[in-house]
């Protein structure tokens, strides 16, 4: 597995499994000196930006150092406020610091997962279904794929192939990431390898500063299920809380002129990284990579994905229905589905 990857699977799998009880610990003014100070330093030496991650690290010891933090006095609160005051200076929305007590797995644990910890993570997603919430069809034979994120690729792959078999016969195909929070860049190519091609495409990269490397992701062509092809209609759905790998799968089929994106601007997070140990206590999430488009060279960071179709999230599966029934009834060349499927545009624009 990637850095990415390996840290983004143990802190699932701590919050998943762990019986440890979040706690709003009362701080001491050291206790408080030490986590700020570590945080600093993780910043100024890991963030992706260097020039940005020396000034969140100067924000955070100046506020420091002026009693910012004195009237903060359990953890809770603290963590609260230190995510606000990274993001206030770097707009970075992947940036946040949790605290849990107990004992927790060093950095070395999150790279290197046992057999055990990835086998609880494997039960976990099965239970979860993979993330994928609903596979459906909508009146008019329009595929509807509701997914809540993008789980590891290699588990994940089987699931996400028997739902695109299930699709092989739609018309067109509704993808809804409206409460997608993101999740693997791998699952993102793969999801992206049914719809572009047929052979192997670039979809994105990631450079990771620590290791001064780029990593590219490519579609694959060996899938599990059927391959969509590159010609029927598909449409994503995405609102505000939209985001991270959810962003990238938009971004990359949108450049691509193999979508029509309908909803919301996404909320702009295009800086994957990794879980850092803090003290303790405390893990935070610290971007120390940089996605961007094998088509344009730009990512979304802090500007979302911007919809072809601006709607609100609740109106964006009802404006899209009609606009893939308009684009899939020309195509239509059975007398009787076209009739059908006229009937059902009809009905949802008096609705």
């Amino acid at each position: 597995m990637t850095t990415f990857s390996k840290a983004i699977f143990t802190f699932l799998l701590v919050l998943a499994f762990s019986s440890q009880v979040f706690s709003a610990e009362y701080l001491t003014p050291e206790s408080k000196r030490q986590v700020v100070t570590e945080v600093s330093e993780r910043l100024a030496q890991e963030y992706v930006l260097p020039d940005v991650g020396q000034a969140m690290a100067q924000a955070l010891m100046i506020r420091l150092e002026s009693g910012h933090y004195d009237d903060v006095t359990n953890s809770e609160q603290f963590t609260e406020q230190l995510t606000e005051d990274m993001v206030e200076v770097s707009n970075d929305q992947h940036l946040f610091i949790f605290y849990m007590e107990g004992d927790l797995p060093t950095e070395e644990e999150m790279m290197n997962p046992t057999q055990e910890m990835q086998e609880q993570n494997l039960r976990f997603l099965q239970y979860d279904n993979y993330a994928i919430r609903e596979v459906s069809w909508l009146d008019g034979n329009i595929g509807y794929l509701e997914l809540a994120a993008f789980v590891d690729a290699e588990p994940a792959k089987r699931a996400i192939g028997n739902a695109m078999d299930l699709f092989q016969h739609t018309g067109g195909l509704i993808i809804d990431l409206r409460q997608n929070g993101g999740g693997m860049p791998e699952t993102v190519a793969l999801l992206a390898s049914y719809f572009l091609g047929p052979e192997s495409v670039h979809v994105d990269s990631i450079y990771w500063r620590k290791t001064d490397t780029t990593e590219e992701f490519w579609t694959s062509t060996d899938l599990e299920g059927a391959w969509y092809g590159t010609t029927r209609p598909v449409y994503i759905l995405t609102s505000e809380a939209t985001f991270s790998a959810a962003e990238a799968f938009s971004y990359a089929m949108q450049v691509n002129n193999r979508a029509t994106i309908v909803g919301e601007t996404t909320r702009g997070g295009a800086h994957p990284g990794a879980i850092a140990r803090i003290g303790d206590h405390y893990h935070m999430f610290i971007s120390n990579g940089r996605a961007f488009s094998a088509v344009t060279g730009e990512n979304w960071e802090g500007t979302g994905v911007i919809p072809d179709h601006a709607e609100s999230a609740d109106a964006a599966l009802n404006s899209a229905h009609k606009l893939i029934l308009r684009d899939v009834i020309d195509q239509t060349e059975s007398p009787m589905a076209r009739q059908d499927r006229e009937m059902q545009l009809r009905r949802l624009e008096t609705e």
